[in-house]
Parts: structure tokens; sequence; C-alpha cells
């Protein structure tokens, strides 16, 4: 293990003090702060940059405040425990120091410390009673003072937060460029050009596996955030868009996505104008993408994003979701067809009741037998919700598809004859037979050519030429497997594209609450899984609506 072979390595050995000295000085020069990095026991690891005279001539230059400040500095020496980042004043000079420690594996393996800055807010009067304690001139120390950089709380609680994450980037490039010799020397390129062109941003830049950019905010004149430009991207970005360097930099984001959410600028002009970081995953409809956005502010008049690819994730959980509420709706249809059992079975047994009395005239004889007819559907339909919610296991045999179609379409052809439709049936002939439990699959079609029927009345009220379903079955070859294929088509109303992900999940219907329940395209789906098939469709919407049933010629059940 990594872990392991690299326990006793620290930050000057990983990274070496030469590097260490550049990303400080950059730090001190664009901050202000002063900084130094040490290992574990405190022991300096780089030359101290930045530091002020206040404390380097005045307060250590007397005995007293030398001992106060080797007090102070002796309390920073501690193992991480709960937050990485530690803010706390000077014992002596009241000024602010801060400390983040940097990790391999976990294992802390040296500490990033700065420090001497001033919170702006801070009485300069009670500051300088502690001259009088060490005994320097009040004066001098007056002096001394104002040459101490001074900044709010805020800010400087929102530079340790970008010294956290930077720290956060060393150990994940520490980490990564163990791990195996590609990165190892990858690390080593990037520490030539870093010598070569003094860019401390670009060793974080080009190594970090996450997207980073630097943007600048564009308000209106109302100061609402309209719109933002692209000032600097990193690799990941590109490999995680998309998008290209050289199509992005100095190009706003509503030239590259003219139709970004509003949302994603509003949270941004928030972050620039109040400096208050914001974590949050949202979707990009440009990008198709799912992405995880760390947003802060590193400077006044810009801010920056740290985003990840968590596409894959996310589908992942909501596959999660669409199984617990087909679960659910599997308990509620289990329910339901134990409770319309009892009635229907009595349904059929007084009809037949009825016939058996020798009573009934030819008339009412066929009324009756349509009714036990029906009833059996009813029936039928419940057995499959009772499978469908793993109550009920139905036998499964060795079917021909050409009775099953042939079932399904008498079963409908009364009414859609009723609401002037047609229906085409076109099949190959000498199917091989499937291994099927025949009425789920009758009772996939049958909501199928139901459901093309209501598209079709929905754009033809009445007569028309084009009110026609087409049902189409032959055997087709794909993926190396040989497949049965029943397609229903219609040319009704289509299917928004928006919506089409939805169809099979439980309760979603696109018709009013007294025509549809959301329950059939879901449980058809759940059948046909169950039958080791494919249940696709195609439609484009004011077109056509196109389902495709796929089962297996051999699906591996043994009869």
């Amino acid at each position: 293990m990594a872990e392991n072979l690299y326990k006793n390595l620290g930050l000057r050995e990983i990274f070496g003090v030469e590097k260490l000295q550049e990303i400080q000085d950059a730090f001190v020069a664009t901050t202000g702060f002063a900084a130094v990095f040490a290992d574990n026991n405190g022991n300096r690891i780089t030359r101290a940059s930045g530091e002020c005279r206040l404390c380097t001539r005045l307060i250590k230059g007397t005995e007293k405040g030398l001992s106060k400040c080797i007090e102070s500095d002796r309390l920073f020496n501690f193992k991480p425990h709960g937050t990485n980042v530690q803010i706390r004043k000077c014992l002596g000079s009241g000024l602010i120091d801060a400390v983040v420690w940097i990790k391999l594996f976990n294992r802390p393996i040296g500490k990033w410390c700065i420090g001497q800055i001033m919170d702006a807010a801070d009485d300069i009067e009670k500051m300088l009673d502690y001259a009088d304690e060490i005994g320097v001139d009040r004066e001098e120390y007056r002096k001394a003072l104002d040459e101490v950089t001074k900044l709010s709380m805020p800010q400087i609680e929102n530079i340790c937060r970008y010294l956290d994450v930077s720290a956060q980037m060393l150990s994940d490039m520490a980490e990564a460029n163990i791990r195996n010799r590609l990165e190892l020397r990858r690390r080593e390129k990037a520490e030539r050009e870093l010598e070569e062109s003094h860019e401390y941003y670009k060793l974080l830049y080009t190594s970090m596996m996450n997207g980073y950019a630097v943007h600048e905010m564009i308000y209106d004149d109302e100061g609402k955030p309209i719109n933002y430009r692209f000032i600097d991207i990193n690799p990941a970005f590109e490999k995680l868009t998309g998008q290209r360097r050289e199509d992005v930099i100095g190009k706003t984001i509503l030239e590259i996505s003219p139709n970004i959410e509003e949302l994603w600028l509003e949270r941004y002009g928030k972050v620039q104008k109040t400096g208050e970081p914001v974590n949050f995953t949202s979707y990009s409809a440009d990008l198709e993408r799912f992405y995880e956005v760390y947003a802060f502010r590193p400077q006044e008049g810009s801010f920056a994003t740290i985003f990840n690819d968590v596409t894959e994730k996310m589908e992942a959980q909501e596959k999660v979701h669409q199984k617990q509420r087909l679960d659910s709706i599997g308990t509620l249809a289990g329910g339901v067809a134990h409770e319309i059992n009892n009635p229907i079975n009595g349904i059929i047994n007084y009809g037949q009741l009825i016939l058996d009395s020798g009573e009934c005239n030819d008339e009412n004889r066929d009324y009756v037998n349509e009714i036990i007819r029906e009833s059996e559907r009813i029936s039928s339909i419940v057995r499959s919700l009772l499978q469908f919610s793993r109550y009920d296991s139905q036998n499964h045999s060795l079917a021909r598809v050409e009775d099953i179609v042939n079932n399904a379409v008498t079963l409908t052809r009364t009414i859609l004859r009723t609401d002037q439709t047609r229906i085409n049936v076109t099949m190959q002939k000498n199917m091989h037979p499937i291994k099927c439990r025949s009425n789920q699959i009758q009772q996939v079609l049958i909501n199928l050519l139901i459901n093309a029927r209501d598209s079709l009345n929905i754009k033809y009220p009445g007569y028309d030429e084009n009110k026609v379903i087409s049902l189409d079955c032959r055997e087709i070859e794909e993926d190396g497997f040989s497949w049965l294929r029943i397609t229903i088509e219609d040319k009704g109303t289509g299917i928004p594209k928006n919506i089409q992900s939805k169809v099979f999940e439980p309760f979603f219907t696109t018709k009013s609450k007294h025509d549809g329940t959301g329950l059939g395209l879901s449980i058809s789906h759940g059948i046909i899984t169950d039958h080791k098939g494919r249940l696709t469709l195609k439609s484009v919407e004011g077109m056509y609506t196109r389902f495709f049933v796929d089962l297996p010629i051999d699906n591996g059940w043994e009869l």
C-alpha cells in the first residue's frame, strides 16, 4: 500500500524546500500575510516570508516579548482534530495567526503557518498597552503597528478557507504523485514548468483532478448579476466540460451557454458580492451533466469555482430511488389485486350460474358470455398485478407470439372500431415460440394499444385517414442475440422529449385523473424486464410514438 511505503515522508521530501518556498512567497505577495511551512513538530522547513517589523524587531527584541511569542507558537504545535484550519490571536501582540495541516493519506505531513495580520476591528490603543508591558517605546510601537496589514475577520476567514482548499490540493497532488510512477513524472514536469514560469497557480491548475476556473461577474445597472466572463481555466475543466480553452477564455457564459439557468448566476453573484463560499450540486442543461460545485471569492472583483462531474453518481442514486418507487407500487398493487380478486371471481361464478340455469335466451346468453370473458380478462390482469408485486408467480410456458398478438388485437378491436381507429398488423411467418407468461405479454400489448388509441383520439377526435395503429412483429438479431420485436406505432400527439424518461415511473401520467392512473406503463415495464426483455420508445411530439417490446427468443427459463 502506498500509505505504508511512504509513511515516513514529510513535506520536505515530497515537495522540496524550493518549491514550498515559491508557493509560500506567492501566497505572501498576494495576501500580505506572513507565512512559513513547518513539519509536524513545528520545525521550520522554509524561510519565513512577509514577517513584520513589529514582531521580528520590537517584540522579539525583548526578553519578555520573545518568551510570549514562543509560548504562543507552542500552542499551534498540535495534531489536527475536527476542522483542518485553526485561527487565533497571538497571546502577546494580539495579531491574527492561523495554521492549516497538509496530509498524505489522512496522515499529517506538515503544516502551513500564516499570520501577523491585524483585525481591522481591534482597538489600537489597547494593543499599544502591550508595548508598555514588554518595555518598548509606545510611539515606535505605534509606527510599527501601522505597517501591519489590516483586514476584516470575514476577509481573513475567506483567505484561510482558500488556504485550506490549496492545502487539500497539495495533499491530493502528493497522493496522486506517489500512487504511480506516471503521476510522479507528471509532478516533476509540472515542477520544471513552475521553475521556468514562477507561476504558483500553474501547479494547482495542471495537477488537480477537479475542474477549476476563475471568473469575473458582470452586473446590470441595478447591480443584478446578468453574466460572467472566463478569466482562466485548468485542463480538468476542458476534460469535464468538453470545452476547449481557446473557445472559453475571454468569453462570457452567455456566449458559451446561452440557456444557462438563472440560478447559477444568482449563486455566483452572491459569492462575489458577499465573499461567502457556497457548495452545491446542480444540472447543466447545455452540457447535460450534473456538477458538484464549490464557489468562492479569492479576491475582490472575481470568483472561482472548483467542480467535479457527478452525473454517474446522480444517475445511480436515481436508479435506487426508481427501485424504491417500484417496490412501493408493488406493495400497493398486491394489496389492490387481492381486494379485486374476490368480487371478480363472484361475477364469473354468478355469470356461469345464469348460463347453467338454462333460462337465458340467445341474446342474453351472448351478454353473459361477454361478461364472463371480460371478467376473466380482469382476473388475468389481477394475476399480473400479483406477479408484479411478487405476491404471486404465474407459470410460464412455451407460447406462439402469433396467438398472443391475435388475442390482444381481438380484445381491443371492438373499442378501436367504436373510436373509428384502424389497426394494421404485420407478422413474420414461422417465428420461434418464446418462453413467457402469455397473459402478461398480452396485457402489455393491450395497454400499449389503448395508449395509442387515446393519443389518436386527442389528435383526431373524429374520423381521419391517419387514425391508424400499426403493429409489427418479427425476429431480429442484435448484440449477438436473437430477439422477438413487437413494434406498436401511432401518429398521434407524441410524447414531449423532456418527459420521455419518466413515462415508466409509477403514477406518472399525462392523462387527467379520470382517464389514467399512471400505472400501466410502469407495470408493463416491470413485466418485460422480468422476462429479461426491454421496453423502449421513440417519439417526436406532434408526429408519432413508437414502442418497442423486445423479448429474447430464449430467456433461459426452464419449462
